[in-house]
């Protein structure tokens, strides 16, 4: 298990107890980390600080985020004392995975001005910048290659276990 993979499970429990909802991605991240470290949870629990952090707060959340669902998002808001909930309807789980420009732009606007009220209302503004070319290629290369494997008729069951041998000595 690689470094990332211990951190995933150990400190952020990507192999968390599959809450046996549909959709659920700890079944898929138990299948592929099969040989993961436990959970460790920190010292303290972080809702129950949140209503102490004194610093302004941008909480970005996906619309298509099944990693942390908007719900997560909108409890943290209520909690922290001075944050403000942008809400990307079209973004998954990580804004600087696929929504960059948007991540850079809440970023500037929040961080380097000091201007994070107004974020909320312009999330749908922020959720249409385009994503950088090379991810809109990755997207369509998906798609078509998703498009091209749907056309193909299907395998028989029979012959998806069927292994070919072939006979080195015959020419």
């Amino acid at each position: 298990m690689d470094l990332v993979a211990r951190i995933a499970c150990r400190e952020l429990d990507y192999a968390a107890e599959p809450d046996g909802l549909p959709l659920d991605p700890a079944v898929a991240i138990r299948e592929i980390l099969a040989d993961t470290v436990a959970f460790e949870a920190e010292p303290y629990d972080l809702w129950s600080e949140m209503p102490r952090f004194g610093w302004p707060t941008v909480v970005v959340s996906g619309g298509r985020d099944l990693v942390t669902p908007p719900a997560v998002a909108q409890r943290a808001v209520s909690l922290l004392p001075n944050a403000v909930l942008v809400t990307l309807p079209m973004m998954g789980h990580s804004a600087l995975d696929s929504r960059e420009p948007a991540a850079l732009d809440i970023a500037a606007g929040a961080v380097r001005r000091g201007e994070f009220g107004g974020l909320a209302a312009r999330a749908h503004r922020l959720d249409a910048l385009a994503p950088r070319a090379p991810l809109r290629l990755l997207w369509k290369a998906v798609a078509v290659a998703a498009g091209a494997e749907g056309a193909l008729p299907a395998i028989p069951k029979p012959l998806r276990h069927v292994q070919l041998r072939i006979n080195p000595m015959a020419v």
